[in-house]
């Protein structure tokens, strides 16, 4: 195995660079790009080379890259198509705190990025101590990932025989909510506060280094615009009710109906079948 993964080789900037002081020079502009990305300066071109800066940092040595670094890479990828001066911050083109919905192709792929984490995170649970129930238990053991409550909740293994299985419960319904096709605003919003109750408790009890940051990020866009419209006190989202439901991203201009509806039948094929998976892996 190791002579197979010995020859793949990643290009990165890191091996043409002469010296220590270049290679710190190229992480402060990597710094410099993020913090321009965050508050929204340029937003554009500032997604762009973070994306190739932080693809140069991850293949500096991809074999000790882990999955936070992926899904950190994923997210930067989708989000160089996504209008992030469109709201909360004072660069954009129109400067306004009202928060509106996306409607993209980038949208719709971060969305299935989010969902497919967590149905591939519920399917390769498949070990004996997932199976027994006894995960949770055995990592409280564990003194290098081990956080503050690990040693009470190791006094307590009946309590973790019930939160190694109520994971695959909650990571399958995190998934379910993402991509349920009725309600998708309600579905969402119950679908960001479940990840950040669950990534919050699990940071408690194991040390996952940043892991909780990128899952919590991802948490926040799933946060629909009609919520961040409520906490802002704009009156631009649609009433909830008979003359509205909040599900702006449901709805599509008649020109766009077919591709809906088939869009919808697929939501549906989906959720069918990760209830199906969800129920196999409950029972077995």
């Amino acid at each position: 195995a190791f002579q197979d993964t010995a020859s793949v080789r990643f290009f990165s900037i890191f091996e043409w660079l002469p010296s220590d002081g270049w290679m710190s020079a190229f992480m402060l502009l990597t710094l410099v790009l993020a913090v321009s990305y965050t508050v929204g300066y340029r937003s554009r071109a500032s997604s762009i080379l973070l994306f190739l800066a932080f693809t140069q940092i991850i293949h500096r040595n991809f074999f000790i890259t882990h999955a936070v670094e992926m899904m950190i890479h994923s997210a930067l990828f989708w989000s160089m198509f996504l209008p992030l001066d469109a709201a909360f911050t004072r660069f954009g083109p129109k400067g306004t705190g009202t928060a509106t919905e996306c409607r993209s192709l980038a949208a719709w792929a971060l969305l299935l990025q989010i969902f497919l984490i967590y149905t591939m995170a519920m399917l390769t649970k498949t070990g004996d101590s997932w199976r027994n129930g006894t995960i949770v238990l055995e990592l409280t053991g564990d003194l290098m990932h081990a956080s503050v409550l690990a040693p009470y909740l190791a006094e307590m293994p009946t309590l973790c025989t019930i939160l190694t299985y109520g994971s695959f419960l909650l990571e399958g319904g995190i998934a379910l909510l993402i991509i349920f096709p009725w309600c998708n605003a309600q579905t969402r919003l119950g679908a960001a506060f479940v990840m950040l109750g669950f990534h919050t408790s699990l940071a408690l009890v194991l040390d996952v280094g940043p892991f909780h940051l990128i899952t919590d990020a991802f948490a926040v866009v799933l946060l629909p615009g009609v919520f961040w419209n409520r906490v802002l006190g704009s009156q631009a989202d649609p009433p909830l009710g008979p003359e509205g439901d909040g599900n702006e991203l449901l709805k599509a201009p008649a020109a766009h109906s077919g591709v809906q509806l088939m869009g919808r039948r697929a939501a549906q094929a989906i959720l069918v079948f990760m209830m199906i998976l969800i129920c196999h892996k409950s029972l077995n």
